[in-house]
């Protein structure tokens, strides 16, 4: 069986969910994208290609985390959620065991596909490999199959025919950029790291340097992320000649008080020094599901002025896209916000007010334009905040260890009499 030769006809069972999902989000309005209809619509008319059966076992494997919270669920007005909505778009249980199916026969008929030369070039590949690091005592398993790396070669070539602009100028085949893909990830298989981007990250042992940070980074971002609205004033513009939207505003004001979280915060301006790197995506109320726009492969820019953190991006033409300009055009929308963690703060005392001052943000998560503004998951401030106080008190409290002092360097009995008194009235104290 060759490639072409892989039943990609849907089940009735996902047409079924597929025809399920569109009702729902006309009923309803919510739930999934335009990405997400597209292809109700592809399964319903029995129109999936090898790329989107790709497509929708990611979409699944990305999703089915929240499945046990969400499938089951019911929204205020009793419809099904906007998580349960959008699964059932991609073609619902059946979908994903289907597409889960598929794309194991698509790996095999793939790394069957590679030429005679490319195959032996990647078995010397993986021989050397593992001939180098099973002479170091690594702590993970750094060896290789030929079938691991005819992956990552045939995600190349995919790679570079989907996502040109992502390729080096200096590249001039599809295949030279997939052997330049499998150098990559033997380098980050022997040494721990990726020299640059990470890539088939899924492909790495579970014990894997690179694995390993990533789970303690998505552990620290869910347990530290902070959220906070600023009331700042952004635009809608349309450029009629390349038919978009364009938003832009800011999600962080600086050296401006915050609302009353417990505290009172303040925003240094060089807070976000480093940060405008970080892969940050513009959301709809901070809802991944509902993204508008990224800064690493997408429209999104991010920048520092005076008066705080600006972004500027396209809004997709996707139904929350449109929906979200419109909102704004009607000036129904009119609150900005980001989520982040914090590497460096101060916190003070100003009368009976505490400030905090956020001196550096550790990690930008997303921002994101909001309809119900609300600060949010500040558990993490108000622990930083009741330790400051705690500390401060501690400082406050009379020197207990200077009077003890004086108590054992006294040789005087009625002295020693008074000053141990005193010691128990401070300590009481």
């Amino acid at each position: 069986m060759a490639l072409k030769d892989i039943n990609t006809t849907p089940t009735e069972g996902m047409r079924e969910e597929a025809r399920k999902g569109l009702e729902w989000r006309k009923e309803y309005g919510r739930g999934g994208t335009q990405t997400g209809v597209s292809r109700a619509r592809d399964i319903i008319n029995g129109d999936l290609s090898i790329s989107s059966i790709k497509r929708m076992f990611s979409f699944f494997s990305r999703h089915e985390n929240n499945k046990a919270k969400h499938y089951s669920a019911k929204e205020n007005d009793g419809g099904p959620t906007a998580w349960r909505i959008a699964w059932a778009l991609w073609g619902g249980n059946a979908g994903f065991s289907w597409s889960k199916k598929k794309v194991k026969e698509i790996d095999r008929e793939e790394e069957r596909a590679l030429t005679g030369a490319v195959k032996k070039g990647l078995q010397k590949k993986a021989d050397d490999h593992n001939e180098k690091v099973g002479k170091k005592n690594l702590s993970w398993n750094a060896k290789v199959t030929s079938a691991k790396l005819g992956k990552v070669f045939n995600r190349g070539i995919g790679a570079y025919k989907t996502n040109p602009g992502s390729v080096r100028p200096s590249v001039k085949s599809p295949e030279q950029w997939a052997y330049a893909r499998v150098n990559s990830f033997l380098y980050a298989m022997e040494k721990g790291k990726f020299r640059s981007g990470k890539h088939d990250t899924d492909l790495l042992p579970s014990n894997h340097p690179v694995k390993k940070s990533m789970k303690e980074e998505k552990s620290y971002i869910m347990e530290n992320k902070e959220i906070r609205l600023y009331r700042a004033e952004y635009q809608v513009t349309k450029d009629e000649d390349k038919d978009e939207k364009r938003v832009s505003g800011y999600a962080a004001l600086f050296d401006t008080d915050s609302r009353d979280l417990g505290f009172r915060e303040t925003i240094s301006p060089d807070a976000f020094e480093g940060r405008l790197d970080d892969n940050v995506i513009l959301t709809f109320n901070h809802d991944p599901n509902l993204i508008l726009d990224r800064n690493m492969g997408g429209t999104l820019k991010l920048s520092v002025d005076e008066r705080g953190l600006r972004y500027d991006a396209t809004l997709p033409n996707t139904t929350t896209g449109n929906d979200v300009a419109e909102l704004m055009k009607r000036g129904l929308l009119y609150e900005s916000s980001f989520a982040f963690t914090v590497e460096e703060d101060d916190w003070s005392k100003d009368g009976d007010i505490t400030r905090r001052e956020i001196k550096k943000i550790g990690r930008l998560v997303d921002v994101s334009i909001v309809g119900v503004g609300a600060y949010a998951n500040t558990d993490v401030a108000l622990r930083s905040k009741e330790a400051f106080e705690m500390e401060a008190t501690i400082e406050e409290t009379p020197q207990v260890e200077e009077v003890e002092q004086k108590v054992e360097e006294s040789f005087d009995d009625s002295k020693l009499n008074l000053l141990s008194n005193e010691l128990k009235l401070k300590k009481r104290i």
